[in-house]
C-alpha cells in the first residue's frame, strides 16, 4: 500500500481511507476494469454476430494490451 500511495502522490492514510486493505483495493480495481471491458465489448444490435464477436475480441485485447 505504501508503494501505491507513493506512486499516486498521496499519503498512505488517504489510500486506507478509501480502501481498508489490499483486498478491497484489488476488488475495486477488478470491478473497474471488468466494467470497462463490458462497455467496450457491448454488442451492436445492428451488426451481424461475427462482426460483433470480432469487435468484442479486438476491444478486449486492446484494453489489456494498453494496461
Amino acid at each position: 500500500m505504501s508503494a501505491i500511495a507513493r506512486d499516486a502522490g498521496v499519503t498512505r492514510a488517504l489510500v486506507y481511507h478509501y480502501f481498508p486493505g489490499k483486498e478491497s483495493l484489488l476488488t475495486a480495481v477488478l470491478e473497474r476494469e471488468a466494467g470497462l471491458v463490458l462497455l467496450a465489448t457491448e454488442p451492436d444490435p445492428g451488426l451481424p454476430q461475427r462482426a460483433n464477436l470480432e469487435r468484442a475480441l479486438s476491444a478486449f485485447f486492446e484494453h489489456f494490451a494498453a494496461a
